[in-house]
This record gives C-alpha cells, sequence and structure tokens, in this order.
C-alpha cells in the first residue's frame, strides 16, 4: 500500500532550501479559513492582489504562506483542510470602517479581490478550449447551474467590497443615468457605470444601479462585479438595505437570496450609494 501523492527527495530537499530562504514577517499577520477547493497556490494567488502575477511571483508567495504557518515540509505545505485556520503575510492597509469585514481579513484591495473572485466564475462557466461566440454562450449556459452557493455568496460579498471602494474613491469618473416615472417626473434610480481606467467612452469594468423609494432613499442597489458576468443582460445580484444579498436566477429576472451581512459589512457602501445619488439628482419632480 502507499499514498496517492508522493514526493522525491529532490523535491523535498528544493523546497527546504527555498523555504529556509524565504523572508517572512509574521506581524500583522492576516487570518484566513480554507474554503473548498483551496490549495496554498490560488490562495497566494488571490493574497497577491496582481490580476497578472507571475507563476514565480505566486511561487514566492506560497513559500512565503508556508513558512508563516510551520509546515516545513511538502507533505505538511499539501495537508490543509476545509474551515483550517491559516495566516497570510503582509500589512493589511485596507480600511475596516469602509470595506467589507469579511473581505478584509482576506485581502487589502477590494477591487483585485473583486476580480480574483470573479476568476472563480470564470473557471466554471467559461470553456477552455477555443470556440466561437455561439458555442461559448451554450457552454455558459449549460454550466451556470454548477456555481456553488457559497461561491455566489462570496462573489456578490466581493462585489460590496469593490462598489464601497469604488463609489468612495474620488477619482473615479462614472457614466451616469436617471430612471424615472411620469406624471410628474419622479426620479427612481440612478444608474452607474465604471469605465475602464475611466475613458468614458471605453470598454465597461462594472454596473451599478441605485433603486431609491418615493422619498428618494435608497432601497437596494443592483450590481455586477467586475470581471464576470453570470447572467449577460441583467444584474447579477442585488442587496436591500437590511443587508440581504440575493443573486439573479435568470427566470424572468428574479432572485434567490444567497445570505445576509452584517451591518458592517454593507452600510458603508449603502451611504456611498445614497451620497452618489444625492449629487446627481438634486431636484426629485419635475413638474
Amino acid at each position: 500500500m502507499f499514498n496517492s501523492v508522493s514526493y522525491s527527495n529532490e523535491a523535498q530537499t528544493y523546497y527546504n532550501n527555498k523555504y529556509a530562504s524565504t523572508p517572512v514577517n509574521a506581524e500583522n499577520k492576516i487570518a484566513y479559513k480554507i474554503k473548498k477547493g483551496d490549495n496554498l497556490w490560488n490562495i497566494a494567488k488571490d493574497h497577491l492582489n496582481k490580476k497578472n502575477a507571475s507563476n514565480a511571483e505566486i511561487s514566492d508567495m506560497v513559500y512565503k504562506i508556508a513558512k508563516l504557518n510551520n509546515k516545513k515540509s511538502l507533505e505538511a505545505a499539501n495537508n490543509i483542510k476545509v474551515n483550517d485556520v491559516i495566516y497570510l503575510p503582509g500589512e493589511q492597509k485596507s480600511n475596516p470602517q469602509r470595506t467589507s469585514a469579511a473581505v478584509a481579513k482576506q485581502v487589502s484591495d477590494p477591487v483585485k479581490h473583486a476580480y480574483a473572485v470573479s476568476d472563480k466564475i470564470n473557471d466554471i462557466i467559461t470553456p477552455k478550449e477555443n470556440l466561437n461566440y455561439s458555442q461559448k454562450a451554450l457552454y455558459k449556459l449549460q454550466h451556470i447551474s454548477d456555481i456553488p452557493e457559497s461561491l455566489y455568496k462570496e462573489h456578490a460579498q466581493a462585489g460590496v467590497g469593490y462598489w464601497d471602494k469604488t463609489l468612495s474613491d474620488p477619482k473615479n469618473k462614472f457614466v451616469i443615468s436617471k430612471s424615472t416615472s411620469y406624471s410628474p417626473v419622479i426620479y427612481t434610480g440612478l444608474s452607474v457605470i465604471k469605465k475602464e481606467d475611466n475613458n468614458p467612452y471605453g470598454r465597461t469594468e462594472s454596473h451599478l444601479y441605485i433603486e431609491v423609494d418615493g422619498n428618494g432613499k435608497v432601497k437596494e442597489l443592483c450590481y455586477n462585479v467586475p470581471g464576470a458576468d453570470v447572467r449577460d443582460t441583467s444584474f447579477d445580484y442585488k442587496i436591500d438595505t437590511n443587508g440581504n444579498l440575493y443573486r439573479n436566477t435568470g427566470m424572468f429576472n428574479n432572485y434567490k437570496k444567497i445570505g445576509q451581512l452584517s451591518p458592517a459589512e454593507y452600510k458603508a457602501l449603502m451611504q456611498d450609494a445614497q451620497q452618489c445619488f444625492d449629487k446627481n439628482v438634486s431636484n426629485r419632480i419635475i413638474k
């Protein structure tokens, strides 16, 4: 009888040398709970917060994580289980009062984190082989059902952190359009589009819709997360003022509840959305 995974002496020696030569700062370490499908490679890639990180950069981060967690052998490094808590190196730079608390424990940049979680969605709904547009669309429709609810929730939460960061950054410029009812004209919502590199004629990065009640108070937000669109023609997620998260089911634009955030995780975003609406809609009623 033998183990399904074995490591050669050469591989272990290489690991030992890299492990010994890798510097790591244990101060301000960040707790991370292992999820289904995690391994040190994808954890390191996400933690780098770099969209086009090289394999060498990811590898260096793997050894930093391994050393921080005293994983002195290849076997120990690969022995991580769901719900285990490990520590990630580096200083957390995000503002915990303005960023989703769940996201802040894992990453220092909500925008890069949103793209990283979108990559997980794309791994499921995007074919690996080279197909034409129609074949890709069909593949996507056939595999949306493979997205687990836990990943939907993670993606929606990443969107909350992304939009909080994006709306509160004064450097961002948005393409704005107003939604109205009639007789008299009452503004009922605000469409906010973030373009890549703040180019108003460039490619859309992501889209948010701020829906308000008759008094002009935000009642829910519908949004997409940059890097992945699950439903091409409608918003993938929405959140209400109680922090309830919903995902689009694809059936007549219906939404299904997938989780609930704590006030600390969504109130800053709601405040940002209200300020955005008030700034862009000064006169609510036109007679």
